[in-house]
């Protein structure tokens, strides 16, 4: 609806017929929401942000967690077949395999 004023503004409208021996008049009210569909925008737009951020946080969590596991697996790899098929030739061999494993 548009105020006196010229502004369109955002508004509910409800209405009941009502029924009585003079006729059908009607019964309605004009209720101004623009206040809260606005801020409802704004409360949207900024649900999106988060939304999104929270998206881009999630992403580049899962890309550090994968290149940072990725270098110690390979290690660990590494350090498997060494131990599977090196023999050391060390009075310590014990104690330094431990500290690998």
């Amino acid at each position: 609806m548009r105020r006196h004023d010229g502004r369109y503004r955002w508004h509910i409208i409800r209405a009941r017929q009502l029924a009585d021996a003079r006729g059908l008049p009607w019964f309605g009210a004009c209720t101004d929401v623009d206040d809260q569909h606005r801020l409802r925008e704004v409360l949207q737009t900024q649900y999106d942000e988060l939304a999104r951020t929270n998206r881009d946080r999630d992403t580049f969590v899962y890309t550090a967690s994968h290149d940072l596991k990725q270098p110690l697996l390979n290690l660990r790899g590494l350090f498997d077949e060494l131990r599977r098929s090196a023999s050391f030739a060390d009075p310590d061999e014990a104690s330094i395999q431990r500290m690998v494993g």
